[in-house]
């Protein structure tokens, strides 16, 4: 109870410090007050929130879409953040492509200029190699396949190949931030919620993984896997 009290103290004096900065559009001290809240009260919404409106309100929108991608790792329905993304889709974090990053320092080759054909054809050769890795439970050159895939044209098949073999590959962090970068840009994908919910599910996170496959319930009542894994997150 008593550590419930101090909580709610620090909360209230946060938000009143938030609101004075507000008041004075003193954006400055409301990104200071934010930052503030995010180390006294981690796990909070609000902070993400206000240091996202902060940043933006300074043309500081690479800071911004971190604030609010922040936002959605806490409260993934957020139509704020998902607005934003919207409205600046350049600014939602791009998985990248292994083997294909220049070294710091280097002069980017940019290599010839491929058309859709045949961008497409690549994609698909590395799609097919990506399966056989998979079948052979070589996780980790499946995962790099599955991305270089997704580089030259993506896909939602792509995409789950990625992270499952980040998965399996006991790499599971990083299964959970791309499913996440992805997600941002198609919060509605259901597939791709419910693969990060049992991801979430295995790492420990139930909560969490509850908590996206209810999302995916709401855009899919009869997602099957979903409704699966629910089941299966009550037997336990």
């Amino acid at each position: 109870m008593e550590n419930q009290s101090s909580r709610e103290l620090l909360q209230a004096e946060l938000t009143k410090r938030l609101r004075e900065a507000l008041v004075l559009k003193d954006w400055t001290r409301l990104e200071h007050w934010a930052r503030q809240w995010i180390v006294l009260l981690p796990g909070t919404p609000a902070g993400f929130k206000w240091l996202a409106r902060a940043t933006l309100a300074q043309n500081k929108v690479s800071k911004a879409a971190y604030a609010y991608g922040r936002l959605l790792d806490v409260d993934p329905a957020n139509e704020e953040a998902k607005r934003f993304f919207a409205e600046h889709p350049s600014s939602i974090p791009e998985a990248k492509s292994p083997k294909t990053e220049a070294a710091k320092g280097d002069t980017p080759n940019p290599g010839p200029i491929l058309n859709p054909e045949q961008r497409a054809r690549i994609a698909t050769s590395e799609l097919e190699t990506a399966k056989i890795y998979e079948e052979l439970a070589l996780f980790g050159e499946a995962a790099a396949r599955f991305q270089t895939s997704n580089h030259w044209a993506p896909s939602q098949a792509a995409i789950l190949g990625t992270a499952r073999c980040f998965h399996r590959a006991h790499r599971g962090l990083d299964a959970v931030r791309f499913l996440r970068e992805q997600l941002y840009q198609y919060p509605d994908w259901a597939d791709g919620r419910a693969l990060l919910g049992r991801v979430l599910f295995e790492l420990g996170h139930a909560a969490d993984a509850q908590r996206e496959w209810q999302l995916v319930l709401k855009v899919n009542p009869d997602h099957k896997e979903a409704l699966g894994f629910l089941r299966e997150m009550m037997l336990r």
